[in-house]
């Protein structure tokens, strides 16, 4: 068939040269002839024939000149090398690396060089190619490969972020026409975009814009540059044409951004939302700078919660950016109502030091809504850092005016009071806390004893008239302390202006319970007995009578009103008191007894007074007036010439040496007894009381009855010898030591401890053995606790228990006690309690001491002796105050809260604790109770029973950031995780406790390693 035997005839022909050559002996062939195949086959580029005819020719008998041989043999070796390089055979590479540096000429060192690097160029190891590449030079080869390789090397560049040179480069190659020009132009585009050079980039992005390859992403760069080169209306303008055209653009979320931004940085928040959040949609991360856009977005258009949603990611964030976010969110939280958001997020903004000013409002505004919502202690720590990081602030009289308001709820009243002092004078609240904190402060004065300064401070309340219940308070205590000041006419004064305000005495006994009608009444009749207008005294007195509410004060006002009548003389009219009281138990009953045996014998009826002090005299246990019963009776018998059964009367007094009878009683003894004609008994009476009672009016009298006796004995140098043989001092000395101790106490008396320390150190230094040195060691002790010297104070509390046991030891060893405690010698307190416990004689004592041995044993570690100790303190004390009960059943539910067989009596211990007047217990009741309720999953009632604790328990620094640590664990369980991270780091930054700010830290991690956020990290 005619086509097929034309196919025939052509595949002959086709395999003819093959045939032939077939045929043909190797050994007769040409050597040189192999040469020039492997050149043809290389000029063809069939490359693995030209390695293989390379290597035949290198096998074959050479046929030349030796001079030759040598550019013969390297130009089958570089044909081969090449050839096996370019076919990619096995091992070509390693072969071409070894062989490369045997090319000594240079066309052969350029083509192998550039073979490797375009090895490498292919495989994308692109960091190899680069040394091949720049050792291949250009002088051997053609343009076509010369434009080929310094692409690629820029290429190598470009990707191995050399930009500088594959800049060189590209700036050549978009300069010249050819299939170079377009990625030329976008890579040199790429690298000026990246150095800032808008306008070079811009160039070369505008010649390549509509190539097909280049049109989904130039044009956007080409926007972008617009921006980056401050034309926002041309980068706006271009954007939106490329989002609303036809063609889907690469960086298509990128171009909604890119309009959001123009149109944000035109104020234009409303327009610029939809770009914003269409972005935010179709992206996986956004960057923060672009989260706060949105967020500060939806601000200014008033979206709050969207405005919320955006910023709550960036707190974070820790630059100024995040600390400006925080700020605005903390605005945004207060426009929809959440105060406890705003205050964390104003609170973690003032955490922040980036913007001082923003720092400063922050601080403000987190120290007054924390106050607001009841957390005094972090709102104590705002403010008390605002204060101190800013002491010139244009906000410093607000903040002192909130100080001082939260002193007031931590009972801080004094610091409450010189807050206040610095504080806006013209806030309008200012004069009422200034009214609160000053009486606040003059009742914790009250307590001190500190009179004088209390009383001014009432002066200050009285003039800072705002509220009317506090006003009325502080004239009942003007009147009080005016009282015990001995100014007996503002004593009254002030009563009669508190007694004739009706409408606001019941405001005043809600402030203080103390400030009643009848009190106020008594305060007038007291002062009016001193001035001695009896008239006014009875009648206060019978006010008080009618208007007390319970018995004691009734009968107290009573038994007054029969003392003013008394002092009138009207001795019926008060006898007639007296006797209706005498029926009264207690005190109140045995002075009427006392006064009417008194009434009894100013008339004359000695046998009436006696049978009325007998009663007194044999009381059993002794009555308060057994001494003054037993003193006036010896009297009566004195006056009867019952002499014996007078010193009868009289003896037991002296036994007391304490009694403040002993001297006067010792001086009617030796009267008695000289009556009795027995002068030596009364000679040792009157040398006793000379001898031991060198402090009171009775000496001067037993010494002038001494030496009454030996002259009359015409016996002078006998009553020298008694002075001398009883080492008494002569009378200068003794009234010389008398003067310096008077010195000492009456200025401890007026609160002068730094005067009444100095007088009794010098009392002790003069007269270390003195009679009064005991009681000048306690009160020196005193007066250096009062001035906080401790460590000395302690030292001489320790003098006065180095002696047997006496009148002032129990105080001793309290307060002794109180400063080792206070000073964490735990050992020691513990030591002094129980020396306290050994030789206490009243229930309240034993109660201290037992206290105190809870206390100090279970800060040494022991809480099973402390739990032991505080069921003693329950079981055996049924007087025992509530607070003091309840600090008692805290130990005992600290030893069984972890034991799992207990856990019915744990939970009824937390019930009634959590309610305690003792805050201190209360709040770690508190605590317990919430961290129950996390435990049980039920977090929303943990979250509101923290809460709740938190601010109740105010002042209880340790169980307030215990809690709030607690509040942190349940936000992270409830994954909200803004809060959490702001109240973790709020007590991360301000806990005073190193292991709660440690435990607030490492709860921090935990929370970075569980949050989730589509926030970028960049």
């Amino acid at each position: 068939m005619p086509v097929r035997k034309c196919f025939s005839v052509c595949l002959f022909v086709a395999l003819l040269p093959f045939i032939t050559s077939a045929q043909e002996s190797f050994r007769l062939k040409h050597p040189t002839s192999w040469a020039f195949r492997a050149d043809d086959a290389l000029h063809r580029k069939l490359y693995r024939l030209a390695a293989q005819d390379a290597q035949l020719a290198s096998q074959a008998d050479y046929v030349g000149t030796s001079s030759d041989w040598v550019s013969y043999t390297n130009r089958n070796k570089f044909v081969s090398v090449l050839g096996r390089l370019e076919s990619n055979a096995p091992n070509a590479l390693d072969t071409a690396l070894a062989a490369l540096p045997a090319f000594s000429e240079q066309p052969y060192h350029d083509r192998i060089s550039l073979a490797i690097a375009r090895h490498y160029f292919l495989k994308e190891k692109l960091v190899e190619a680069i040394p091949f590449y720049e050792a291949a030079g250009i002088a051997n080869f053609n343009n076509i490969e010369i434009a080929d390789a310094k692409f690629e090397l820029a290429y190598c560049y470009f990707n191995n972020r050399q930009f500088a040179a594959a800049s060189n480069l590209f700036a050549i190659m978009k300069e010249v026409p050819g299939k170079y020009y377009n990625p030329g132009n976008y890579y040199y585009g790429l690298l000026a975009y990246n150095d800032g050079d808008f306008k070079a980039a811009l160039t070369s992005f505008d010649k390549i814009k509509s190539e097909p390859i280049y049109k989904p992403v130039v044009p956007y760069y080409i926007a972008e540059l617009y921006y980056y080169m401050g034309q926002r209306d041309k980068a706006l303008a271009a954007a939106l044409k490329l989002i609303g055209g036809k063609e889907k653009q690469y960086y298509e979320n990128e171009l909604h951004l890119l309009v959001a931004q123009c149109l944000f940085e035109a104020e234009r928040y409303g327009d610029a939302l939809p770009y914003f959040e269409t972005y935010y949609k179709h992206t996986d991360k956004i960057r923060k700078e672009e989260l706060y856009e949105m967020g500060y977005s939806y601000y200014r258009v008033n979206e709050w919660a969207s405005a919320i949603a955006k910023f709550k990611p960036l707190s974070s964030s820790q630059d100024s950016l995040g600390q400006t976010a925080m700020y605005l969110l903390g605005d945004c939280y207060l426009h929809v109502g959440e105060k406890d958001n705003a205050r964390n997020a104003f609170g973690i903004c003032a955490a922040m030091p980036f913007n001082g000013k923003q720092r400063e409002a922050a601080l403000l505004r987190h120290s007054k809504l924390c106050y607001e919502l009841g957390y005094a202690d972090e709102a104590m720590n705002s403010v008390n850092t605002l204060l101190a990081d800013y002491p010139s602030s244009s906000f410093r009289p607000e903040a002192k005016s909130l100080q001082s308001q939260l002193f007031i709820v931590i009972n801080n009243y004094k610091e409450a009071y010189n807050a206040i002092l610095e504080g806006d004078g013209a806030n309008k609240n200012s004069k009422e806390i200034k009214q609160r904190a000053a009486y606040g402060y003059a009742m914790q004065l009250v307590q001190a004893q500190d009179i004088a300064a209390a009383d001014r401070l009432i002066d200050v309340v009285l003039a800072n008239n705002v509220d009317a219940g506090y006003n009325a308070a502080a004239q009942f205590w003007k009147s009080e302390l005016s009282y015990r000041l001995h100014q007996y006419q503002a004593a009254a004064d002030n009563a009669k202006a508190f007694l004739n305000n009706e409408s606001d005495l019941s405001l005043a006994e809600a402030i203080s319970p103390a400030a009643t009608k009848a009190h106020a009444a008594l305060n007038l009749g007291y002062a009016s007995l001193e001035l001695k207008n009896f008239k006014e005294a009875q009648q206060a007195f019978a006010l008080a009578k009618a208007s007390g509410r319970s018995a004691t004060t009734q009968a107290d006002a009573s038994v007054r009103e029969a003392d003013a009548l008394f002092m009138q003389k009207d001795y019926n009219a008060a006898a007639t008191i007296y006797a209706a009281q005498m029926k009264e138990q207690g005190r109140v009953g045995e002075y009427a007894r006392m006064q009417s045996a008194i009434i009894a014998g100013l008339k004359g009826d000695n046998d009436e007074k006696k049978a009325l002090l007998m009663p007194l005299v044999v009381a059993a246990p002794a009555s308060e007036f057994t001494n003054d019963a037993r003193y006036e009776l010896g009297n009566v018998l004195l006056e009867e010439s019952k002499y014996n059964e007078a010193i009868a009367s009289f003896q037991p007094l002296v036994s007391e040496r304490n009694s403040g009878f002993s001297a006067k009683a010792l001086l009617k003894i030796g009267t008695a007894q000289q009556q009795l004609g027995l002068e030596n008994k009364a000679l040792e009476s009157y040398t006793s009381v000379l001898q031991d009672w060198l402090n009171t009016p009775e000496r001067a009298d037993a010494l002038q009855a001494i030496k009454s006796i030996y002259i009359s004995r015409n016996q002078p140098d006998s009553f020298s010898y008694l002075l001398q043989h009883y080492h008494l001092p002569a009378m200068g000395e003794e009234e010389q030591s008398r003067t310096y101790y008077n010195a000492a106490e009456t200025q401890y008396a007026n609160g002068n401890w730094a005067a009444s320390e100095t007088g009794f150190s010098k009392y002790l230094s003069l007269y270390p053995q003195g009679i009064l040195a005991d009681k000048a060691k306690y009160y020196l002790g005193n007066a250096q606790y009062n001035q906080r010297k401790y460590k000395a104070a302690l030292a001489s509390y320790e003098t006065v228990l180095a002696s047997p046991w006496a009148e002032f030891s129990d105080e001793a060893v309290r307060r002794a006690a109180e400063i080792s405690y206070a000073d964490s010698n735990y050992a020691m307190a513990n030591t002094y309690y129980q020396l306290m416990k050994d030789h206490a004689a009243a229930p309240v004592d034993r109660t201290v001491a037992l206290t105190g041995l809870m206390r100090t044993t279970a800060q040494q570690g022991d809480m099973p002796r402390a739990a032991l100790y505080a069921d003693t303190l329950i079981a055996s004390d049924t007087g025992l105050a509530v607070v003091v009960k309840d600090e008692a059943r805290m130990y005992r539910l600290r030893t069984i809260i972890s034991d799992s067989t207990q856990q019915s009596t744990a939970t009824a211990l937390i019930a009634v604790l959590k309610e305690s007047t003792n805050n201190t217990v209360a709040a770690e009741a508190r605590y317990y109770a919430a961290q129950r309720l996390m435990d049980a999953g039920k977090l929303k009632e943990a979250e509101a029973a923290a809460s709740a604790s938190i601010k109740k328990s105010a002042g209880v620094d340790y169980w307030v950031v215990k809690t709030y640590i607690l509040l942190g664990d349940i936000l992270m369980k409830e994954k909200d995780f803004f809060n959490a991270r702001a109240t973790l780091q709020s007590v991360a930054q301000h806990a005073a406790n190193p292991s709660l700010k440690d435990e607030a830290k490492r709860k921090l991690d935990e929370l970075k390693s569980i949050e989730s956020t589509k926030l970028s990290n960049e």
